[in-house]
């Protein structure tokens, strides 16, 4: 999320539970279904072994499910901690590092779910207790303690004694959300939990093939089915080969790329940039100068005050980003807010997706995302991208 959240505009949670056809081998299933395991498709992970343990499988790849948080606002997936028998609805975001999860102890917590000893046996507190807190970009946070517990990942393997935040206080528009937390699937260990991320700590337990993740994820207008997020590999059945692969650069604990250039309407708006991945961002965000030229050659563009635009409703202007040297298109509605109403606007006009930020980076969020599948990998050091089935 790289401390942007999108919470502003969230709207109640939404759960599309996935019904298609059982001979669709890696379909997300319905909430509480068990996992796929991708038995046959993590071979292409085999090469990572040494030689001398060639003969030695690895073990599967494990999918999840993933479902949407109001109109592509965010998604979530759901585990399960320690003893608590009730699972818990967590938001995926691969532009953050840490796993934290409701406190017993918050206020207000109404039907959301919660750790701590009275909820789960099996929870450990450091003794003093060890605090962490994280501040988000529009004065949000969450602060809270350090603790361990087992996750079980949807009966697909339990990862014993992992460290995550829990959120004790949350202020802002976060506390309002109705999910029960967050994974990040940045790159650890997290800077404030010292724990590693979700994926890398599966794949050091030998859990998971290596720290690789594949993402699929839904879009509410095609009725929110078919969401997917793969632990320690990719799910061949969800794109089209080949994979577009790029370098990424992790020192910043998230995942880096090189955007060649962005078009526009057949025009270059954009030359190259740094690109990160994040789909805990409904928006895509980039430099003042460069949401400027974006938005130029879109017919009807409006600009307002504070450096962002707003659109026409209906635009069908043709966006192509160029990473790995293809071109990616985007779906224009991808790029459409909510509608604006203003006495001194048109009718028929909604804020733009592509946001205006005090950066010098592209963050990349799900209104590009959505269009491809992307795969994340620790230990390659890379991002990569594919057309959708």
């Amino acid at each position: 999320m790289q401390l942007i959240p999108t919470f502003s505009t969230l709207l109640s949670s939404i759960l599309l539970a996935a019904s298609l056809p059982t001979h669709i081998y890696a379909a997300p299933t319905t909430r509480n279904a068990p996992p796929h395991d991708l038995t046959s498709n993590t071979t292409h992970l085999f090469a990572r072994v040494p030689p001398q343990q060639a003969p030695q499988q690895p073990p599967p790849a494990i999918l999840l499910p993933l479902a949407i948080i109001g109109l592509d606002e965010l998604y979530y997936t759901q585990l399960s901690i320690g003893t608590n028998p009730r699972p818990f609805n967590l938001v995926v975001d691969s532009g953050s590092q840490t796993f934290w999860v409701n406190d017993e102890t918050q206020p207000n917590l109404g039907n959301k779910n919660s750790i701590g000893p009275h909820r789960s046996t099996t929870l450990r507190q450091l003794q003093p207790p060890r605090t962490w807190s994280t501040t988000y970009s529009d004065g949000g946070s969450v602060a809270g303690t350090v603790v361990f517990d087992n996750v079980n990942i949807r009966g697909a393997a339990i990862l014993p004694n992992f460290p995550f935040g829990t959120g004790q206080r949350l202020t802002g528009l976060i506390g309002t959300v109705g999910e029960d937390g967050m994974i990040g699937f940045g790159v650890g260990p997290s800077p404030h939990t010292g724990g590693l991320t979700l994926v890398e700590a599966l794949a050091t337990a030998g859990l998971i093939p290596a720290a690789i993740s594949g993402w699929k994820l839904p879009r509410h207008a095609d009725g929110g089915q078919g969401g997917e997020l793969v632990l320690g590999g990719v799910n061949p059945a969800s794109f089209v080969p080949p994979l577009t692969t790029v370098p990424a650069d992790l020192t910043a604990g998230d995942y880096r790329f090189r955007i060649d250039n962005v078009f526009v309407q057949r025009r270059q708006a954009i030359g190259a940039r740094t690109g990160i991945i994040d789909c805990g961002a409904n928006e895509i965000t980039m430099p003042v100068a460069d949401a400027a030229a974006f938005h130029t050659p879109i017919t009807g563009a409006i600009p307002l005050s504070d450096g962002n635009f707003l659109i026409p409703c209906n635009s069908r202007a043709v966006v192509i980003f160029t990473i790995g040297g293809k071109g990616w298109p985007v779906r224009t509605s991808d790029l459409v807010g909510d509608a604006f109403t203003h006495p001194q606007v048109p009718p028929g006009m909604c804020r733009s997706l592509v946001a205006a930020a005090n950066t010098q980076v592209v963050l990349v969020g799900s209104p590009f995302l959505k269009n491809v599948y992307h795969v994340l990998d620790r230990d390659g050091r890379s991002v990569s991208f594919a057309a959708l089935r």
